[in-house]
């Protein structure tokens, strides 16, 4: 909930969620912000929204990144950052690139970087590109991984899916990548992936399926999104690795058992998972 203590110049904002006892003061704002405040306030929450009410969303912030008033610039930024992909691509028309290049070059707004190359790679040019490509040479010869899935999805973006064999060599394919690296492009691939736009989700679990091969101990990574995606291909992969005695993260065995348990095999693995010798009923199934 949202309520308004006007002056003569500016209008207090206090917000309430139905589960606190009392009213939290967030700032000032301009009384000219009213009305888009109230849009706000009387939108779903983020979990609650579908595809057309998230582009409905996004539409309503965009005017409002990096407004005058920080408050205002705080809440479209928080908003935008919590949206998915999807709407951020399908605003395309409204995004101002000379003004997120801009933003990306303002050492203030540093902690913003994330989203603002998202929306780079969206509303850039073939000199956006390039810089990034630059960028992510720079990045995969420090191995840095400030930022890194944000810029490699962004040239993802502009690039198409010729660049993915790019990825797939520094870092789909390299073992000596650090797991907070793989993790960042796991996450730029994860992100267009779920998009199934600039780079097809096949092209996506073409990948994945060469990180599992290359990064085993860290294969589960991507299982939470081959589950999501229906996709079942790799149930005898990781039934074989569940048994074989190679160690395993623990993030990523937990993804990988319960990738198996929504699987179309899943009601015969619990007894199987743990079988020494021999194909089990689920192998055998799959």
């Amino acid at each position: 909930q949202l309520d308004f203590v006007a002056g003569p110049n500016a209008t207090l904002l206090f917000v309430r969620d139905e589960a606190w006892s009392m009213w939290v003061g967030l700032g000032a704002v301009a009384v000219e912000h009213t009305n888009w405040l109230r849009q706000i306030a009387s939108g779903k929450r983020s979990a609650e929204m579908n595809a057309d009410e998230w582009r409905a969303r996004v539409a309503l912030m965009i005017p409002y990144l990096e407004h005058r008033e920080p408050l205002v610039a705080e809440i479209a930024y928080g908003e935008l950052a919590a949206a998915p992909y999807a709407a951020l691509l399908a605003a395309k028309p409204r995004l101002d690139a000379p003004a997120i290049r801009r933003w990306l070059a303002e050492p203030q707004l540093m902690a913003r970087q994330p989203l603002y190359l998202l929306l780079l790679g969206i509303a850039g040019d073939a000199g956006d590109a390039t810089a990034l490509e630059l960028r992510l040479e720079a990045s995969w010869m420090t191995r840095d991984a400030t930022n890194l899935g944000s810029m490699i999805a962004a040239d993802l973006q502009l690039r198409g899916p010729s660049r993915m064999a790019w990825v797939d060599a520094k870092y789909m394919g390299d073992r000596l990548r650090s797991t907070r690296e793989l993790e960042g492009a796991l996450l730029a691939l994860s992100v267009l992936g779920n998009a199934d736009s600039a780079i097809p989700r096949e092209r996506v679990i073409q990948s994945y399926r060469l990180f599992m091969q290359e990064h085993k101990e860290l294969a589960g990574f991507v299982a939470w999104d081959f589950a999501v995606w229906q996709y079942w291909g790799a149930v005898p992969v990781y039934l074989a690795l569940i048994k074989s005695k190679i160690p395993q993260n623990f993030e990523s065995r937990v993804a990988v058992l319960a990738y198996l348990g929504q699987s179309p095999v899943g009601n015969l693995i619990e007894s199987d998972v743990c079988a020494p010798d021999g194909p089990t009923s689920a192998e055998r199934a799959a």
